[in-house]
């Protein structure tokens, strides 16, 4: 309860909207990197097609790090410029506070607000496309950022805006869940790692899906276009992790018809579209 008080002061609601069954839910990566010694947080908002809807963007976030610097007074993390962040947190509030703080067992208590009552400041649309939210240092390559919980047991949590940005705003809209995944994007990781966990899974397909005909994929063992190609070294790797060199045997994911169809389409109507013309 400790919790639900600090996040509902940081966006000054008047009132909570208790949510549904299913609400939409939250993506939080936690990236970091081992030859920099970075790490760098992203939201991204999930619709459900019921419940509470996020199509607003985030109104707050907080997050539970541990194995991440602090510095003296926080100014380690960093909370990036146009997401609408307020500092302190709840303003002359009874819950006032600096966004970073340490608790007792070194997990860093980080919370990214945005503050309603005053709508011209509050940026709509957070996390509806993938958003950095938060960034940092760390300092042992051999213990890499983790996601923890505070003095009381709480971990990441936070709510969407319950109307478009400007506003005004009734109150906020909390989330159905949140799923946490840290991932290690250090340069020359393992090629097919899609998702960079150490190993070439299920988790990697469906990265590969999303990345389908873009040119960004992590680990890309075919530098540039995403294509099938992708697809054929992850499945002629499936099981290999970090170091061994081996793979499992396991079901396999397979793209579908109409997916592999649509991509060959789209290949066509570009090559007709470049052909010289007679």
């Amino acid at each position: 309860m400790i919790f639900r008080i600090v996040i509902l002061s940081v966006i000054v609601l008047s009132a909570m909207v208790v949510s549904p069954v299913v609400a939409d839910t939250l993506t939080v990566d936690l990236e970091y990197r081992t030859d920099t010694l970075t790490w760098e947080l992203y939201a991204l908002i999930n619709d459900t097609g019921s419940g509470n809807n996020g199509e607003n963007g985030l109104a707050a976030l907080r997050a539970l790090i541990d194995n991440i610097d602090f510095g003296t007074d926080g100014e380690a993390v960093n909370i990036p410029t146009g997401i609408g962040a307020i500092d302190p947190i709840d303003l002359g509030g009874p819950n006032e506070r600096p966004p970073v703080l340490q608790t007792s067992g070194g997990t860093l208590d980080i919370i990214y607000g945005q503050n309603i009552s005053v709508p011209g400041s509050v940026v709509g649309g957070v996390g509806v496309s993938r958003t950095l939210i938060i960034d940092g240092t760390f300092s042992d390559v051999d213990i890499p950022p983790a996601f923890g919980d505070d003095d009381h047991g709480f971990t990441t949590d936070g709510n969407f805006l319950d109307v478009p940005a400007p506003g005004p705003f009734g109150g906020a809209l909390p989330w159905d869940m949140a799923f946490l995944n840290v991932l290690d994007v250090t340069p020359g990781g393992l090629a097919g790692d899609y998702n960079g966990n150490g190993v070439l899974d299920a988790a990697d397909y469906t990265i590969w899906q999303e990345a389908l005909g873009g040119t960004t994929l992590l680990n890309d063992p075919t530098p540039g276009t995403v294509d099938t190609s992708d697809y054929a070294y992850w499945k002629a790797n499936f099981g290999v992790t970090s170091g061994s060199g081996t793979s499992a045997s396991t079901n396999i994911p397979e793209p579908s018809s109409l997916l592999l169809t649509a991509f060959w389409l789209l290949g066509l109507l570009l090559w007709q579209h470049d052909k010289p013309k007679p």
